[in-house]
């Protein structure tokens, strides 16, 4: 299988495999459409403004009730960003893999950024 996207500006992002890939019903993703950084939503093989990939189920393995999942290392993603940024505002969706709102979670979430300097 191989799915290609198109960007607005005619850049091209080509993706093999030899199987459909299969995505839990328990997962959800962390999007920031305010951010300069692209990467891909295999499930639409189309450009996205997804970061980050979470587990619906705690580092302890519970996946009801409250819910604490921190990942064993930081995933870090280039904004390519050629001057410093200022940034006055940020939104962060948590989302489906279709990317629409997660409508079926309740109480609160954090999430934590973490910003660097491109090594």
């Amino acid at each position: 299988m191989a799915g290609v996207a198109k960007t607005a500006n005619a850049a091209k992002w080509q993706v093999f495999s030899n199987e459909k890939p299969v995505f839990s019903t328990q997962t959800a993703f962390i999007r920031c459409p305010t951010l300069t950084h692209q990467s891909l939503n295999m499930a639409k093989q189309l450009p996205s403004k997804i970061m980050y990939q979470i587990p619906r189920f705690s580092n302890s393995g519970k996946e009801y009730g409250n819910l604490y999942f921190e990942a064993s290392e930081k995933t870090y993603l280039d904004l390519h960003n050629t001057n410093e940024m200022n940034i006055n505002e940020l939104q962060l969706d948590i989302v489906n893999t279709d990317e629409t709102y997660c409508r079926d979670l309740e109480g609160q979430s954090t999430i934590v950024l973490h910003f660097r300097r491109k090594r």
